[in-house]
């Protein structure tokens, strides 16, 4: 996006769709997006290794989802 602060217009979208101003946040992006600068694609070769890194992330996050569980 050309918005230097996409996370909040991010929740802007979700905010406008709870508050009913759009049907959907499919429907306050189209809206209320600025559209995308660039268009970054994973390079096929590379593809292996990036689902070996998620995984790896994820089974760290669930580490720390149970480790720090609240009572």
């Amino acid at each position: 996006m050309s918005s230097e602060q996409t996370v909040a217009l991010g929740a802007a979208m979700v905010a406008a769709t709870v508050a009913g101003i759009h049907d959907s946040v499919e429907g306050a992006q189209k809206a209320m997006g600025q559209g995308f600068e660039k268009t970054y694609r994973p390079i096929p070769g590379h593809v292996t290794h990036y689902q070996d890194l998620f995984k790896a992330y994820s089974t760290l996050g669930d580490l720390i989802e149970c480790h720090f569980q609240l009572p």
